[in-house]
């Protein structure tokens, strides 16, 4: 790469970005003198053109093709192939990839052919069997024009279906397999993400809901939002969809309420007037008439009676947020860490009120969760739900084997021979030295995270591999002698390098 493609702030300058916080916004921090900031953009170049540009120019020697080695978005190329092709988790897997499956239909907010489409990309990705890739193409291709503005609910049927849709598309290896329908599809994916469809009078565009409602609607939207903008490699986007996802789960964004809302559910201090501040997502430890609502999406428990959640409409929620947190840790967000781990908040208070498994399209969350955090919430089979599933398989333990039974000798026919008396030795009475008292050790209690965009996780009960983000990118938002124009430009130039 020539020195001239470097984007000229990169090249030592240290402007801010036009995108970034005006003076005053943001907190005051002494600004490291000019030559040692060019001295950790130039060293941070270097790093990226040494992982970028050396394995693109060793791959083809060794006749391995780029796009083979890069990780899938929801799980790292590596720890798929170590997953099982046996029990009951493939099982189900397989089942539903080699299915007949019902016709795609993006005006149908019930239409779940795209979890399909994704366990035939797992299958594919997995057993490398490319009548399933072909099967995910063709659905692809099938479902883009079933997209008609004015619909029914039209936004949420998109939100719920077209993340599942990107993910089996990224499975399938859609630029290698078949550039131009990989082509028609990012050009019609990245459209549709601000295309006005209407079908409800306050929600009509996938990125206007994500932004704007904080019930299941803007959950599923800004999950596939997500999931399109790393499929498309929009960073840009998902800096924006990630501030809305912090300001969802941390309380810092004050939402526009919907007419389900009640106060009821909310304990956010009153003011002077006794009327409820602006209103939260996602309530804080507190109480209300005795009831504790730590964890409980306001807007989606308002649509119960107080003070019994249905644990239907949270459960819709969680899957939404579940999908969203997971593909922004990857991205290198700390979005499992926010909002005092908003995420596993969530799932306790669906747990504490109701049943985290009464829907099956939400029966995957638990396992999602229980990796991250090391939490043992209650689990059944995944399944798949809206956007996504089998996650049993993805992240659930390795079943341990059985080990062979040991056969039983045959008896000896021949008679036993008397037991020679064996003589007892006197006992030592000496008295054993009492063991120190000393305090036993506590583990450090676990500490909440900041705001850093640098995703710190729980391992999964598999190998830890499975749920690292992108090392370079994690490294690059971790650096704190990095202005956050540095690290945006930084990040968009390993991303155009890479061609993701």
């Amino acid at each position: 790469m020539r020195y001239k493609a470097i984007p000229p702030t990169l090249r030592g300058a240290t402007r801010r970005h036009p995108t970034d916080p005006p003076r005053g916004s943001e907190p005051a921090a002494a600004a490291p003198p000019r030559g040692r900031t060019e001295t950790f953009l130039g060293r941070w170049i270097s790093t990226i053109l040494v992982f970028v540009l050396v394995p693109a120019l060793l791959l083809p020697m060794l006749g391995v093709g780029a796009a083979s080695g890069s990780d899938y978005l929801i799980i790292d190329r590596a720890a798929l192939m170590s997953l099982p092709t046996s029990g009951s988790a493939w099982a189900a897997v397989d089942r539903a990839a080699g299915s007949s499956w019902a016709a795609p239909n993006l005006c149908d907010q019930n239409n779940k052919t795209d979890a399909l489409a994704l366990a035939a990309g797992l299958v594919y990705a997995r057993t490398g069997e490319t009548s399933y890739a072909a099967k995910v193409r063709d659905a692809i291709a099938a479902m883009m024009p079933t997209q008609q503005d004015g619909c029914s609910n039209a936004v949420l049927a998109l939100g719920r279906q077209l993340g599942g849709w990107v993910l089996a598309a990224d499975l399938i290896d859609l630029r290698d397999l078949d550039p131009s329908a990989d082509a028609t599809f990012r050009g019609w994916l990245s459209a549709i993400r601000t295309k006005d469809i209407g079908g409800q009078g306050r929600w009509y565009a996938l990125d206007q809901t994500s932004g704007d409602s904080a019930n299941n609607w803007g959950t599923f939207a800004t999950a596939s939002r997500v999931a399109a903008d790393r499929y498309l490699a929009d960073t840009q986007d998902l800096a924006t969809a990630w501030a809305i996802f912090k300001g969802y789960s941390d309380g810092s964004w004050p939402f526009n309420k919907t007419a389900s809302w009640s106060s009821a559910w909310s304990c956010l201090p009153t003011l002077s007037s006794s009327v409820k501040r602006l209103p939260i997502a996602i309530d804080g430890s507190c109480t209300e008439a005795g009831y504790q609502l730590d964890g409980l999406p306001v807007e989606d428990a308002s649509r119960s009676a107080f003070p019994v959640p249905s644990s239907g409409y949270i459960n819709e929620a969680l899957q939404g947020i579940t999908l969203s947190a997971l593909l922004l840790s990857r991205a290198g967000y700390p979005a499992f860490s926010s909002g005092d781990r908003a995420l596993l908040r969530v799932a306790q208070a669906v747990d504490r009120y109701g049943d985290l498994n009464a829907t099956t399209v939400a029966q995957h969350t638990t396992w999602v969760i229980n990796a991250y955090y090391g939490t043992h919430l209650p689990t059944v089979a995944a399944s798949y739900g809206r956007a996504f599933g089998f996650t049993d398989w993805l992240y659930g333990p390795t079943p341990t084997a059985t080990p062979a039974p040991t056969r039983t000798p045959a008896p000896d026919p021949s008679p036993t021979a008397s037991p020679t008396p064996t003589v007892v030795p006197t006992p030592d009475i000496t008295p054993t030295a009492s063991p120190a008292a000393g305090p036993t050790d506590t583990p450090a209690p676990r500490s909440t995270a900041s705001p850093s965009p640098v995703e710190t996780t729980t391992a999964a009960p598999t190998a830890s591999a499975t749920l690292a983000p992108d090392a370079v990118l994690a490294a690059i938002m971790a650096d704190p002698d990095l202005s956050a124009s540095d690290k945006r430009q930084l990040i968009d130039l390993y991303e155009r390098l890479r061609g993701r």
